[in-house]
């Protein structure tokens, strides 16, 4: 065994610093703003499922735009970033699509263009779960 001081303070001084380093990137990972985006669909008073937009959708931050489309038992969500600070968070990433209620939990990625598509069955469940949705980019810090 080495006992000489000068190696010894050079060893535990590369091992702080890793042991620093690492405290460090873990620290500054917590810190990042989680990569989320609502939407909330509104049922008209006398309705308990929500009519599905016929129009295109924003988030209530007003990044990514769903459009829904009804195809026979299929229902079609295709998402959209919109502008250049929504296209860095989610082009090429892997996402989630999850509704409040749970009932939907899917994963699906964004392609280069910001562009990410999901189908889904057209249950009653479905359309009802389809009144609150969040869409996390995986990876990304969840609130």
């Amino acid at each position: 065994m080495n006992t000489d001081p000068k190696k010894l303070k050079s060893s535990l001084d590369l091992t702080a610093a890793a042991v620093l380093q690492g405290a460090l990137v873990r620290h500054l990972a917590e810190r990042q703003p989680a990569v989320v985006f609502d939407f909330r669909l509104l049922a008209a008073a006398s309705e308990d499922i929500p009519a599905l937009p016929d129009q295109p959708l924003r988030d209530t931050s007003q990044q990514v735009l769903l459009s829904v489309r009804v195809d026979g038992d299929r229902i079609e969500l295709a998402l959209q970033a919109l502008g250049f600070a929504a296209l860095r968070k989610c082009a090429g990433q892997r996402a989630r699509l999850i509704s409040d209620d749970r009932q939907i939990d899917r994963r699906f990625g964004f392609d280069q263009h910001g562009s990410g598509r999901i189908i889904l069955e057209a249950s009653d469940a479905v359309r009802a779960a389809l009144a609150c949705l969040r869409v996390s980019i995986e990876g990304a810090p969840t609130p």
